[in-house]
Parts: C-alpha cells; sequence; structure tokens
C-alpha cells in the first residue's frame, strides 16, 4: 500500500529499514584520487565505451518504454531510466534550435550581434529546460499516476528533475564561461570589420557550431555521467514502490 506524504511516495518498503539491494545496479563511477580520476576521465577510450553505453541504454529505454513495468527490476529499472533521461537531453536540446530563429530576428531588429547572441544562449537554455520537463513527464506518466492531484503531480516531478537540471546547469555554466569569451570575440570581428553582415549573418548559429565543434562532447559525456548517477536515486525511489504495475 503506497502513502503520499508531501510530495514523496512512501511505501511500506521504505517505512521498514533494510540494506539496500545494490548487488543488481551497476558500480559507481571510478573514485580515488585526483591523479586516478584525470587518468580516468582523461582517457578517449573511457568516454567512447560510456557513449555507446548512454545510447544502449537510450535504444533499451524507448524499447521498454513504460518504467513502471521493471520496479521489480532495480537492475533494468536504473539502465532504463538513464536511457530515457539521456533520450530525453537529446529531444530537449533539438527543441532548443528554436532559439536560433528568434535570436536571428533579435539581432537583426537591433542591428546589434549581441543582441543576436545573448537571445539565442538564453532563450535556448530556457526552452531547453522546459522540454525536459514536459517530455520527460509526457513520457513518464506511469511513474506519477499513484500521485493524487496535479499540484502534488509536478512536485513530484520537480522532486525527480530539479537535481538533474541544477547538476546540468552547473556543468553548462562551467562551459558557457569558458566559451562566451570566444563567442564575445566573433561579436567584436563581424561589428568591426562587417557590420553590414550584422543584419544578414546570425552570430547565434555561428556560435552554436563553434560550440558545438568545440564543447559539446564534454557536455554530453558529463550529462551522460549524471544521467547514471541520478538513475541510482530514481531507482531507490521507484524500484519495489508498490510492487509491479500492470501495463
Amino acid at each position: 500500500m503506497c502513502y503520499l506524504f508531501g510530495t514523496a511516495l512512501i511505501t511500506e518498503h521504505e517505512r521498514t529499514p533494510s540494506k539496500p539491494d545494490t548487488a543488481m545496479l551497476s558500480p559507481e563511477p571510478p573514485r580515488g584520487t585526483v591523479r586516478s580520476y584525470l587518468a580516468t576521465y582523461g582517457n578517449p577510450v573511457y568516454h567512447v565505451r560510456k557513449m555507446r553505453e548512454d545510447l544502449a541504454a537510450a535504444a533499451h529505454a524507448l524499447k521498454i518504454w513504460r518504467l513502471s513495468r521493471l520496479e521489480d527490476d532495480p537492475a533494468a529499472f536504473a539502465n532504463a531510466v538513464r536511457g530515457k533521461l539521456f533520450a530525453t537531453f537529446v529531444v530537449a536540446g533539438a527543441v532548443s534550435t528554436l532559439a536560433l530563429p528568434l535570436g536571428a530576428f533579435a539581432q537583426a531588429a537591433t542591428n546589434s550581434a549581441w543582441a543576436g547572441l545573448f537571445w539565442t544562449i538564453g532563450i535556448g537554455h530556457v526552452l531547453a529546460n522546459g522540454a525536459f520537463q514536459v517530455i520527460w513527464y509526457g513520457a513518464n506518466r506511469d511513474l506519477y499516476a499513484e500521485v493524487v492531484g496535479s499540484r502534488h503531480r509536478f512536485m513530484a516531478l520537480q522532486h525527480d528533475l530539479m537535481p538533474i537540471q541544477w547538476g546540468g546547469l552547473k556543468i553548462a555554466g562551467v562551459l558557457t564561461a569558458i566559451a562566451l569569451p570566444l563567442n564575445a570575440l566573433g561579436v567584436v570581428a563581424l561589428e568591426t570589420f562587417a557590420p553590414h553582415l550584422i543584419r544578414v549573418l546570425p552570430i547565434g548559429l555561428l556560435a552554436l557550431v563553434f560550440d558545438a565543434l568545440l564543447f559539446n562532447s564534454q557536455f554530453v559525456r558529463a550529462m551522460g555521467n549524471l544521467f547514471e548517477r541520478h538513475s541510482r536515486r530514481l531507482t531507490a525511489r521507484y524500484a519495489h514502490r508498490c510492487g509491479r504495475l500492470t501495463a
């Protein structure tokens, strides 16, 4: 039997202290000294392997689709959650490209490459984060079916997703702090040497291509690690919640 306290679903299994079953879950990412950390995360082979795992997990999750079918199988549930988080991230990233025409419009309307750059970045982040929540909820409504009331469902959704989005915001903030000065050089060059092109050359698109070539692989891999860690938290929250839910 499930009990609703605030926004969290508490089960009889969770109310009884017990040693968590971690044997079936994938191992934690390697930890140790700074040297061992750099040796692992600086190894391209490691990142290629993890990217293949992310893609395989996404394909697995899309085949299963209803995560509630796996609530009594922690290992499969964690892998499916990781995959659906990654797939949701990819689709939300595609949605964020809608910021490009809006940034181009702002740039042309104001005759300012700075406006084009910051409108594209700002609107892109808003669209990506909003789309992530909408897509995740739409694809996983069965996880929240036990939560009574739209307000409680919304809060349960935030309880699940805000730690991911906050972690992603911190990762994106670091990469943006590195990329922005380089993007700014492009803006200065455009306004100094080719001001007649400001209305027709979208700086947001140029910045997107530049950042994709230099930083996107690092961002995608860092998010993949974040999804892997958070999948364990969601597994602890939902697996064995109320036994297997029927399709």
